[in-house]
């Protein structure tokens, strides 16, 4: 594309019958003078020109260091010579050159301003290419004030060149400049401008513009990427309702590739107390092979169950965990599923081999558990017993001393009735 543009000016510059002259006419005028060119010069650069297209670009610049170097060449032609030649340095890759041949185009007189202006402009192209951001932004901020209409791709190249600075105040303006004329003219604004001002605003810790902009790209441009971005941009504003809304609108769209994906918007569909679809999202994680069948996922899909109250579910899922995990928290969570279901033998066992296993942070709630279970059983002096083992923690201590309270007076009620009944 830079190369095209180049050609097109120098293709421009040896085209206009304006710049042509004889050799020896002369002029009353000094602006006239200055755009003279000579027949033999313009001949010579269109050589020079035939040799770039042809890729030679070595013979090229001979021909036109020749013009340059020529002490009877004016201004003007000298101008285009070196014009010329740094596009032939910079498409031999000679960066140096080519920017030290442009400014010496600025250097000649009577270069019209047209001419001047698109050197400035290439000196700042080249200086962006080099990381020479300071530089850039000089040569730039010059010529914005040569030119009357700067186009969008102006703005947005100062805007790079700050952002490469780090001056993130400055570098928003020509970006957001950009951005509104192309909406105002009605054009698409290009992907690039809001990905470049998404930076910005991200480094500068803007979350409510980058919300804004990332709503932008998601609608112009529907990409995975932007979609989840901005859910999180919800979370940093912590707007969760919307976050919710975003990642849903992604997960409809197909654009979950990840297992996070699905686990970050299973966790929010339980933050927002919609349980039932937060196991149905992990579910599918999981029967994808994209959530791993760990521990942590197994118990958190078991959780989702337990909330939506379908403890048939969170049973079956709870087996797998502590078949996984062979922990005895998987055991206990089981346990206390199974006694939501009224399962008390399974219950019982569950809750025996979660003590067994060890590693409990609450061995005492296993203890209740297991107390309760075997009650509902009409094993009395064994629930006794687990409540006696929870009552050592503090925790339990209350709960676990009126159930045993409760056991014995129960426990002499039926003594009581043996008693009458043998009478």
């Amino acid at each position: 594309m830079r190369k095209t543009i180049l050609m097109l000016g120098m293709l421009a510059a040896l085209s206009s019958p304006a710049v042509m002259a004889e050799e020896g006419e002369s002029s009353s005028s000094r602006g006239e003078r200055s755009l003279a060119m000579r027949e033999t010069t313009f001949k010579q650069l269109n050589k020079a020109r035939e040799l770039s297209e042809q890729d030679n670009h070595a013979e090229a610049i001979s021909v036109l260091t020749r013009i340059a170097d020529d002490r009877r060449a004016n201004g003007y032609e000298k101008a285009q010579a070196y014009y010329m030649l740094a596009f032939c340095h910079y498409q031999q890759g000679d960066n140096a050159k080519a920017i030290a041949a442009y400014e010496q185009v600025l250097t000649q007189d009577g270069v019209p301003d047209s001419l001047r202006t698109s050197t400035q402009y290439a000196i700042a192209q080249m200086y962006m290419a080099t990381e020479k951001w300071g530089k850039a932004v000089a040569v730039l901020e010059d010529w914005f004030k040569a030119t009357d209409e700067p186009g969008a791709n102006a703005y947005v190249l100062l805007g790079q060149a700050y952002f490469q600075l780090r001056q993130y105040d400055k570098a928003r303006r020509p970006i957001e400049r950009a951005i509104v004329n192309a909406k105002n003219s009605g054009e698409q604004v290009k992907e690039n401008w809001l990905l470049l001002l998404r930076s910005i605003y991200y480094e500068a810790g803007d979350f409510r513009n980058m919300m804004v902009t990332l709503k932008d790209l998601a609608g112009l441009y529907p990409k995975r990427e932007y979609w989840l971005q901005l859910a999180a941009v919800y979370g940093e504003l912590d707007d969760p309702k919307r976050q919710l809304a975003v990642l849903l609108a992604a997960y409809d769209q197909g654009y979950f590739e990840r297992g996070q994906d699905y686990v970050n918007l299973a966790q929010l569909l339980l933050g927002n107390d919609v349980p039932y679809r937060a196991a149905t999202v992990l579910q599918e994680g999981i029967d994808k092979k994209l959530v791993e069948s760990s521990a942590q996922y197994l118990n958190l899909l078991a959780d989702a169950y337990v909330r939506a109250k379908d403890y048939a579910a969170a049973i079956e899922v709870l087996r797998r965990a502590a078949q996984t995990t062979g922990d005895g928290e998987s055991e206990l969570r089981l346990a206390q599923a199974l006694m939501e279901q009224n399962q008390w033998g399974e219950a019982a066992a569950a809750a025996r081999r979660a003590i067994e296993k060890g590693g409990l942070r609450r061995p005492d709630v296993a203890n209740v558990v297991l107390g309760l279970a075997l009650y509902e059983q009409n094993q009395l002096p064994a629930a006794a017993a687990a409540f006696s083992k929870a009552s050592e923690d503090e925790r339990s201590r209350t709960v676990a001393e009126q159930w045993k309270q409760f056991i014995a007076r129960e426990q002499e009620r039926i003594r009581a009735i043996a008693a009458f009944g043998a009478g």
